[in-house]
């Protein structure tokens, strides 16, 4: 017979089983609900509405397992893939072993690097696979969880982040977030608008004779022609807002389109000047003239080319960049801006997370266009902590008015770096914008993952050898825009970011140096300490970039008055110390970037980089450190 403490454990143990497992009921009330998980943006629209009022919600969940699922990988691609790519996957962050690989990377050619690159996309496919599966699934199972009886609409089920867009009454949002299955809840605003605002004009033939200018200046010729970088093997993504039929357009080799997901009204009929197919061209565009002989060739003309756009609510930016991303999308170029009824601008959303959560998840590169508003600030998809966002410059590299910036000191550095954009001659068509400075990014990104296994599967080194390797602009130059010793100082300005995108840099930087480190900050750990041996010569620039990823589905605040944004993220502070003992100081204040720039003369030794959390997520934290010593212009 049990006794009364027994009985009385009994009915705890079955109510708290019971709360577990119940389904969705109305009847819940905002004094007794979990707060924390609704976006104040989303609560403050519910404070006007009744309990049966319905409201489009972005719901998130938690995780899937990656590490069951890279474990599955590994296990598939096991007597496909070479020893080097392997013990990549196996490291899985681990960074002695990273360190390892790093240092028999050095003691590689060209071409070994080049097909255990080929290798990790086996790899990289594997895992998408697998864990679209699993995530699907897992999405379905909470949706069945929550809602047993009373079925709510459905806007879309991701299948690549723990994400489901759908309507849900006051009350059920309510009831939700107190289920242990969910973690977030969003606001999905029903007057998003993805546009794409700058018109293509004809190109005569004189006009396209001049393209070297914009590759040339970027280094994206000479990567092809000096180090044979095409993009071979790569397979890009592009995002866009409107295509020319493919059958219509003479500037691709047929072979180099190899899919597309995109609505009927995103088509420009018998029209090659469409704003999609000049972002597509600058990234892979191939035209000859009459002899035979190339007169317009893209950044990565070997690369496989698949486009999406859409404009009805079938086409969701969802739904397109994940067909993106199940087709082994190794970049994905996004030259779209997000609008709202209200413009919203410098906002961190359901939109933000999203791209977040799913560059970071299944190691892909977004590279987004800044906009071309100034000022007025940077939209929701270009907010990505974890994207490339790209501004616009001449090919003087003096930065467009209309480049879009964050300008409030307490906002994450946005561009991260920028490219040339403006009057931009493509047998797609002439035009100018961040549309068309984000695509010269893409395509060198493309270069660089042909090179290499380990670009190919961390974009967070990406990040950091674009933002490392980028020269400063005059502008720069004449502002100071530099490290200052003894203090704590960034070399990011706010409308150039980093500077200029410079792929010879970046090839010298990763290849001939081998000035780079990854790796993982335990989720226990305070303090990280690192040693890069750099050799400095006269009159050189030394830059250090260190990019780490935003982890997650975080919490933003009501976006009122000056649009800013409060992130809970990790804040980390960075100190690099010379070999003479001269140090300097970033803290990255909401940012997942710090970028280091200071004149070394003749200081060449081991520079000590310490990362130190000043706030904490609660995870992990993947990190990327890219070193480049480089001579002013």
């Amino acid at each position: 017979m049990l006794n009364g403490k027994k009985i009385l454990k009994a009915i705890i143990s079955t109510v708290i089983a019971l709360s577990m497992s119940v389904p969705i009921c109305v009847g819940a009330t905002s004094k007794n609900v979990n707060e924390e998980k609704i976006d104040v943006v989303l609560q403050t629209k519910l404070d006007g509405l009744g309990n049966d009022d319905i409201i489009p919600v972005s719901l998130w969940f938690e995780e899937i397992d990656y590490d069951k699922v890279n474990n599955e990988v590994i296990d598939i691609v096991d007597n496909e893939v070479s020893d080097a790519v392997l013990s990549i996957l196996e490291a899985n962050g681990d960074d002695r072993t990273l360190l390892d690989l790093q240092s028999r990377e050095v003691k590689k050619t060209i071409e070994e690097q080049k097909q255990d690159s080929l290798d990790m996309q086996k790899a990289i496919e594997a895992e998408r696979d697998i864990s679209s599966r699993k995530q699907l699934l897992e999405n379905e199972s909470n949706y069945d969880k929550l809602f047993s009886e009373d079925k709510p609409e459905i806007i879309y089920t991701c299948k690549y982040a723990p994400n489901i867009d759908l309507y849900l009454s006051k009350a059920q949002i309510y009831e939700v977030a107190n289920s242990s299955e969910v973690t977030k809840l969003y606001y999905a605003d029903p007057t998003i608008n993805l546009t794409t605002d700058e018109e293509v004009q004809t190109s005569d033939g004189n006009e396209i004779a001049e393209y070297p200018t914009y590759f040339n200046v970027t280094g994206i010729s000479s990567s092809k022609s000096v180090f044979g970088l095409y993009g071979a093997g790569v397979n890009v993504g592009i995002y866009d807002g409107n295509f020319s039929r493919t059958d219509d357009v003479t500037y691709f080799a047929r072979s180099n389109i190899k899919g597309t997901c995109i609505s009927d009204d995103a088509y420009v009929e018998k029209n090659n000047y469409s704003h999609g197919s000049m972002v597509a061209c600058i990234i892979g565009g191939t035209k000859k003239d009459s002899a035979g002989k190339i007169i317009y060739q893209g950044a990565a003309p070997y690369a496989n080319l698949y486009l999406t756009a859409g404009k009805n609510s079938d086409y969701t930016y969802k739904k397109c960049i994940e067909y993106l991303i199940s087709q082994g999308c190794n970049v994905i170029n996004a030259s779209v801006g997000v609008s709202y009824k209200d413009d919203k601008y410098n906002i961190y959303n359901d939109i933000t997370a999203w791209i977040d959560h799913v560059s970071t998840a299944h190691k892909v590169t977004l590279v987004i266009a800044s906009g071309n508003v100034g000022v007025k600030g940077i939209d929701a998809f270009s907010m990505s902590s974890n994207a490339i966002t790209v501004g616009n410059c001449d090919i003087d590299g003096v930065v467009s008015a209309s480049s879009s910036y964050s300008s409030a000191i307490d906002l994450p550095y946005k561009p991260d770096i920028v490219a040339p954009g403006v009057n931009i001659h493509t047998p797609a068509g002439t035009s100018s914008g961040t549309s068309f400075s984000a695509p010269m990014v893409t395509g060198a990104v493309a270069q660089f993952c042909q090179l290499s296994a380990v670009l190919r599967n961390n974009p967070n080194l990406i990040k950091a050898l674009l933002i490392s390797s980028s020269k400063r602009t005059s502008v720069m130059r004449e502002n100071a825009i530099e490290s200052k010793p003894l203090t704590i100082s960034t070399a990011i300005d706010r409308k150039y970011g980093s500077g200029i995108l410079n792929t010879m840099n970046m090839y010298v930087s990763f290849h001939d140096d081998n000035y780079y480190q990854i790796g993982q900050i335990d989720k226990y750990d305070k303090t990280v300490n690192l040693t890069q041996h750099l050799s400095v010569k006269n009159s050189k620039m030394v830059r250090i970039a260190i990019v780490w990823d935003r982890i997650g589905v975080i919490a933003s605040d009501n976006h009122s008055e000056n649009n800013g944004i409060t992130v809970k993220n990790d804040n980390i502070a960075v100190r690099i110390t010379a070999p003479d003992g001269t140090y300097y100081d970033s803290v990255s204040n909401g940012d997942t970037k710090v970028l280091f720039s200071f004149p070394a003369t003749n200081v060449s030794g081991d520079y000590k980089i310490e990362m130190t959390r000043l706030s904490y997520s609660g995870s992990n934290i993947n990190y990327a450190v890219s070193c480049s010593v480089q001579k002013e212009y």
